[in-house]
């Protein structure tokens, strides 16, 4: 049986302790990626979407752990690469259509629209929208 290749983009426990700031960096990084595939293609491997929906994760999580951690430019920066992300909502159904089974898997909040948007979106107090909810 071959071995699948371990994926050397995807953080290791020591590197799960980062400040918002890296994750942001991750995320900005992995989402790039993704869009240039998407753009040449129109479509995109699950494990990368995954990646990034993960990567948006634990962003908000390491955010939340450390509000004071994001001045005005890196919130002005998470605003304007969620707005990308929001662009790949067609390429998550598609590539993705057991979304509602993973995000149960995984008991992702609500909060965390980005693993949502298969279903209509919802505005709740803070997070939703590029803002870290505190």
């Amino acid at each position: 049986m071959a071995r699948k290749k371990q994926r050397r983009d995807i953080p290791d426990q020591s590197e799960l302790k980062l400040q918002p700031s890296e994750w942001l960096r991750w995320y900005a990084e992995h989402l790039r990626q993704v869009l240039s595939e998407y753009a040449r293609r129109r479509t995109c491997e699950r494990e990368d979407l995954e990646l990034v929906l993960l990567d948006r994760s634990d962003l908000e999580r390491a955010a939340h752990s450390n509000p004071e951690a994001f001045g005005a430019a890196e919130r002005k920066r998470l605003r304007e690469l969620d707005e990308k992300l929001r662009t790949l909502g067609p390429a998550i159904q598609r590539v993705m259509p057991d979304i509602r089974d993973v995000r149960k898997q995984l008991e992702i909040p609500r909060s965390h629209w980005w693993w949502y948007m298969d279903q209509p979106p919802q505005r709740s107090k803070g997070g939703g929208d590029g803002e870290p909810t505190r």
